[in-house]
C-alpha cells in the first residue's frame, strides 16, 4: 500500500467521484477523499487543511476546471492538478495544460489515471525538493554576505589566472577603489605600489608554493590616492569537490597604526 493521499475532488456526481476514489485505491492508495462542486466549497476547503492532489471535472453546472485552477493557484499552492473529465477537445487539453493543470484524464479511460498520479506526485516532491533547496542556498547565501560584509578585515578572491574575482566591502574600503573597479582586474593591481610589485610578487608566490610563515606577511598597500599603509595578509588556497585548487582567498588587515605604535616605542627606548 502507498502513502496515505488527502485527495480533493472537484466534481458534482457523486457515483464519478466514486469511481475516481476506486480508481486510485485499485493503483494502490490510501484514500482521504472530500468532495467540492462550488467555488465557495473548494475555497473553503483549501483553507481548511493541506491537500496532496486535486481531480477536478472539467464540465460543472456552475463551475469548470479552469475556474477551480485559479482558485488553487490564487491560493499560491503547488498541487498536483489533473483533470477529469468525460468529454475534451484537444484545444481544451492545450488550454488547461497552458493554464497549469499538470494532466488531463478521459472518464472511459480511467486506467490512466493511477500513472498519471503516480508521476504528477513524484514530480511536485521534486519541485519542492528544488525550492528547499534553493532556500537553503539563499539562506546560506545571506548568511555569508552578512558575515563578509561585517568582518573588519578584507578578503580577495582571484582565480588561477591571477584575475579578481571577489572582494569585500571592508577591502573596498580599505584601498579606495569600487568592486567594480577591482573585480576582473589582473596583476600588478592598482593597489600596489610600483615599488612594492616585486616583493608582492614574490611574497604570493611563497603562499602558492606553501612557504609563506603561518601568521602572514606584512607588505605595504596603496590607497587610491596614493597614501602608502602597511597590510597584514594571510592567503588560502580555494579547492572544488575534487581537491583542485581553483584560486586564492586573501585576508588583509590594515596593520599601520600597529606598525606606528611599534616605530613610536622604539624610538622611546
Amino acid at each position: 500500500m502507498k502513502r496515505l493521499l488527502q485527495v480533493l475532488v472537484i466534481e458534482d456526481s457523486e457515483d464519478d467521484a466514486i469511481l475516481l476514489e476506486m480508481e486510485l485505491q485499485r493503483a494502490g492508495y490510501a484514500l482521504v477523499c472530500h468532495q467540492v462542486e462550488t467555488p465557495a466549497a473548494l475555497t473553503a476547503a483549501l483553507e481548511r487543511q493541506e491537500w496532496d492532489l486535486v481531480l477536478a471535472d472539467y464540465h460543472l453546472p456552475n463551475f469548470d476546471g479552469l475556474a477551480a485552477l485559479a482558485i488553487v493557484k490564487q491560493k499560491g499552492l503547488d498541487l498536483p492538478f489533473i483533470i477529469v473529465s468525460g468529454y475534451i477537445t484537444e484545444d481544451t487539453a492545450v488550454a488547461a495544460m497552458k493554464a497549469g493543470a499538470h494532466d488531463f484524464v478521459m472518464k472511459d479511460k480511467l486506467a490512466r489515471l493511477g500513472p498519471a498520479v503516480e508521476r504528477e506526485l513524484r514530480d511536485a516532491e521534486g519541485r519542492r525538493e528544488r525550492r528547499r533547496s534553493e532556500e537553503q542556498l539563499k539562506a546560506e547565501h545571506t548568511f555569508r554576505e552578512a558575515i563578509e560584509n561585517s568582518v573588519p578585515s578584507g578578503i580577495a578572491v582571484v582565480d588561477l589566472e591571477g584575475k579578481q574575482t571577489y572582494v569585500n566591502p571592508a577591502f573596498c574600503a580599505m584601498v579606495g577603489w569600487r568592486e567594480a573597479e577591482l573585480i576582473g582586474a589582473r596583476p600588478p593591481f592598482a593597489y600596489w605600489p610600483s615599488e612594492e610589485v616585486g616583493t608582492i610578487n614574490e611574497a604570493l608566490s611563497k603562499f602558492a608554493e606553501g612557504k609563506a610563515p603561518v601568521g602572514g606577511v606584512e607588505l605595504r598597500f596603496r590607497r587610491r590616492y596614493g597614501e602608502r599603509f602597511d597590510v597584514l595578509i594571510q592567503m588560502t588556497s580555494l579547492r572544488d569537490a575534487f581537491d583542485n585548487v581553483t584560486g586564492w582567498v586573501s585576508s588583509v588587515s590594515d596593520i599601520t597604526e600597529r606598525k606606528r605604535a611599534e616605530v613610536r616605542l622604539a624610538a622611546e627606548h
